[in-house]
């Protein structure tokens, strides 16, 4: 019994009088052996939600119970989850119940924030928008087919699309062509490291 971490607690199997504990399950609900051991299950503070009373405890003398996800609070009034399994058989011709109880709090809380995490995630991927696959373009004005029978300009269709935005800005090439005579500012060369692109923001 003190060999393993799990909880183990030994019931009468007749009277539902609790005969041994193992240090495990002490630590666990913050009793000491004296507090726990020639109770009654239902009886015990801490132990009593696992049978509230006499019919709940017929439950246990008909053979194994498992519950996966059972409450239980501590002397210092924590609230903790624990598995709870039992079974029953026969020493020295006395019928007895062995309880193996496991504390699962700190496992449940490591899956509760599991689960917020995949959540945030879905939220932030149904919320983010991305371009896939092959776009209709106009050969001529560059409009591109919304596939639900409409042209939109670039701008348009991307912002709908997708998370980005637009400035207006002019590139050098352009700039050559449609504003020949604009000087370049003070300090508008060319940054080292880096492309020849020039783009000048109107109002």
């Amino acid at each position: 019994m003190e060999a393993v971490q799990d909880g183990i607690l030994i019931l009468n199997a007749r009277t539902g009088k609790i005969s041994d504990v193992n240090s495990s399950l002490t630590a666990m609900l913050g009793h000491s052996r004296a507090e726990i051991i020639g109770k009654k299950i239902w009886e015990q503070e801490t132990l009593k939600e696992i049978a509230e009373s006499r019919e709940a405890f017929k439950k246990l003398q008909l053979g194994s119970i498992r519950c996966e996800d059972l409450p239980l609070q501590t002397k210092d009034k924590r609230s903790i989850s624990v598995e709870f399994i039992s079974n029953i058989y026969s020493v020295n011709g006395v019928k007895i119940i062995q309880c193996n109880i496991r504390d699962l709090t700190e496992r449940k809380k490591v899956e509760q924030e599991k689960e917020k995490l995949i959540a945030e995630l879905i939220a932030a991927l149904t919320k983010s928008k991305t371009l896939r696959g092959v776009l209709t373009i106009c050969s001529y004005c560059k409009s591109i087919y919304d596939g639900k029978g409409s042209w939109k300009k670039v701008e348009q269709y991307i912002r709908e699309n997708s998370e980005a935005n637009f400035s207006q800005e002019i590139c050098p090439r352009c700039m050559k062509i449609f504003h020949p005579n604009e000087k370049r500012e003070k300090g508008d060369e060319k940054p080292k490291g880096r492309d020849n692109r020039r783009f000048i923001t109107f109002n």
